[in-house]
């Protein structure tokens, strides 16, 4: 369904596409318009990668969603159509030890009543060297209507239908016999390629076997894979909650047997396995903090920080009543806690250990100060001269340790709101950790980031900066809504290297259960049939949940989503760009040169997103480009290859 006037302008537009292409010559299968008219595709640039009289079968880049009910010239409003070019391609690159993605689209002649991918080993180009095909993973594509656009939205939700969602594991897909199309309906199958970190450089390829009612066509598939190697250590640092106690919502609490599963735990290793750090375990968020527990917290808190593949942990705290402030934390405990922090420090670095047990923490106290409200400002001020004080009297137990010290007094106070809406320094409290809203960044803010945090006129550490997504996060701005253009999650990793934001946060990943609006700013919580309404909070699609529950299919894990394997995509180019930072220094030192790699990366960060600005690009051939050209660069200067200089030198030109 189409809810917007200019409907019509484009589709007369589309239809004068659709004549000049005729004159084009295309390779691959390129089905006649009136069949494509009938089937639903209704676009004559579209090329196929294989068809049979079921179906037609195509390829779709891992930056679209691409909606089962609506024409594909429709949505290329957004997304611009240069990429239907390479529709009979499924293609993907990337480096060794990330994981990469094709989108396998089929779009029904008639009614399917079967379909079913299966993948085959990846072979190097001129070598013997293999992807594996069982370290493949493909996922059938669940579709959910949305039937009222996300709240507050800009041109994100010009379309109403149903959107691609859940990825559900085909072998589960196949058993519960959804593996079914209506004529005329388009159905994703998205692949996650991983590439083994000791993987050969070159060309991988392989025919994957695609049954459609009875009949196996092969796909083409092929991986590029550059000389260089993803980073152990996770650089890109998130912050997504996960109320545990929602999970109940959503999955069966025991197993056949009647044994109880620990879901939490699963829940926490699963978001972290898409390079998403959790704000908390189970434990951390559940658990009431008292002097008798410091103890079993910090033990939490040793794992997460001797794990390279987790970014952040939010402190745990409690709060206490005060005659003057009201709702404000609880002081001695924080001390209590940050004292029980450093002295298992110091007892694991003596130990010969080195760790940083403060490295990743941060206060967020979201359950009385979070979006503050005028009234609440003094309560503000008040945290966050107990933080600072809390800090600086635990801080003598790490004289002998400089830069643990240096950690634990920089551990970031953050408060959810729009920046310098309340500033202060040290003694008079505010906010020394600013998390806005993607669109409430200014182009002044932005410029001015670094300097900020390097800066020690207000906070001894320095001011930080954070991205938060909400209700009110809307494209063109990033957003995690189901209904928004694809892009969208991927580009705030991007955003948040170039304008050297320190983290990205979200309240929720499975609210499973539904707010409804009461009036006013009351909501009342509610049972939400997951699968078939979208809206867990008011009315924006997608909104506090990234996950499905895998109980429905019989699985033992949470079912991932087309955004948060976005997020995940997101965070891998992240490192693509910290990987280049870094080698464009060595190189530098190595020879004597002067590249200034954010000039350099200029043109990259054009293609994901407006600079200056937060406003996410939507042109997927222009980022596809982007990224492209970054992945080349980047094995030239950590490769020194023979174009090495010409392409820094090309490329900082761009910026002159």
């Amino acid at each position: 369904m189409k809810n917007n006037a200019d409907s019509f302008i484009k589709r007369i537009v589309a239809l004068a596409l659709s004549i000049i292409s005729v004159c084009c010559v295309f390779a691959g299968c390129n089905p006649k318009k009136e069949e494509k008219e009938e089937s639903g595709i209704k676009w004559d640039n579209l090329k196929c990668v294989a068809e049979n009289g079921s179906a037609y079968v195509w390829g779709a880049p891992d930056t679209v969603n691409i909606m089962r009910d609506v024409a594909i010239s429709d949505q290329c409003g957004y997304w611009g159509d240069e990429w239907l070019a390479d529709s009979d391609k499924l293609e993907c690159e990337g480096i060794k030890g990330d994981t990469e993605a094709v989108q396998v689209m089929l779009t029904a002649k008639k009614d399917v009543s079967s379909f079913n991918l299966t993948a085959v080993d990846l072979t190097r180009e001129g070598g013997d060297e293999k992807i594996d095909a069982s370290d493949v993973e493909i996922l059938a594509e669940r579709y959910i209507e949305t039937k009222k656009s996300s709240a507050r939205s800009n041109t994100a939700s010009e379309f109403l239908g149903w959107y691609a969602d859940a990825l559900v594991p085909m072998a589960a897909y196949k058993a519960s016999r959804e593996n079914k199309i209506a004529k005329g309906d388009n159905q994703g199958i998205w692949v996650n390629i991983p590439i083994p970190e000791d993987a050969a450089a070159g060309l991988y390829k392989g025919n994957f076997r695609l049954e459609i009612d009875g009949e196996t066509l092969a796909l083409p598939v092929s991986v590029k894979v550059y000389n260089v190697v993803m980073p152990t250590q996770i650089h890109a640092q998130t912050a997504f909650d996960i109320w545990y106690e929602e999970i109940k919502n959503g999955e069966e609490e025991t197993d056949d047997e009647g044994n109880p599963i620990e879901w939490g735990e699963i829940y926490y290793d699963f978001v972290a396995s898409k390079r998403i750090c959790p704000q908390t375990t189970e434990y951390m968020r559940t658990a009431m903090l008292s002097q008798s527990t410091y103890s079993r917290f910090v033990g939490e808190m040793v794992k997460i920080s001797r794990n390279e593949k987790l970014t952040s942990f939010r402190m745990p705290y409690r709060s206490v009543v005060d005659s003057e402030y009201g709702v404000v934390v609880n002081y001695d405990l924080l001390v209590g806690i940050l004292r029980a922090m450093a002295e298992k420090n110091v007892e694991l670095l003596a130990g010969g250990e080195d760790i940083d047990l403060f490295k990743k923490a941060y206060f967020y106290f979201n359950s009385f100060i979070d979006e503050p409200t005028p009234d609440k400002y003094e309560a503000v001020r008040y945290c966050d001269r107990a933080v600072t004080q809390a800090k600086k009297t635990v801080a003598p137990l790490l004289d002998e340790y400089p830069e643990v010290q240096k950690s634990l007094l920089a551990i970031p106070h953050m408060v959810t709101g729009k920046v310098d809406f309340l500033d202060g320094n040290e003694e008079t409290g505010g906010v020394q950790c600013w998390t806005a809203q993607t669109q409430q960044y200014t182009s002044d803010v932005l410029k001015n980031v670094s300097a900020r945090k390097n800066s020690t006129d207000k906070y001894s550490c320095g001011e930080n900066f954070w991205i938060y997504m909400t209700m009110e996060s809307n494209n063109p701005y990033p957003s995690l809504q189901l209904d928004d253009n694809l892009l969208s999650p991927r580009t705030l990793f991007w955003m948040n290297k170039c304008y050297d934001i320190s983290s990205i946060l979200y309240w929720c990943t499975c609210y499973y259960s539904k707010a409804e609006a009461q009036g006013g700013n009351n909501v009342k919580k509610v049972s939400r049939d997951v699968w078939n309404d979208p809206n867990s909070y008011v009315n924006v699609n997608g909104d506090a949940y990234l996950l499905y529950p895998g109980s429905k299919y019989g699985l033992k894990t949470p079912i991932s989503t087309l955004r948060l394997e976005s997020l995940r995509q997101g965070s891998e180019d992240y490192e693509y760009l910290w990987l280049l930072e870094n080698a464009v220094a060595e190189y530098n030192e190595k020879h004597g040169k002067d590249y200034d790699v954010s000039e350099i990366t200029k043109k990259f960060y054009g293609g994901a997103f407006l600079l200056g600005s937060t406003i996410s690009n939507t042109n997927v051939k222009k980022f596809a480009d982007a990224r492209s050209e970054l992945l080349t660069l980047l094995d030239a200067v950590m490769n020194e290859t023979s174009d090495v200089e010409t392409l820094l030198s090309t490329y900082q030109s761009y910026a002159d």
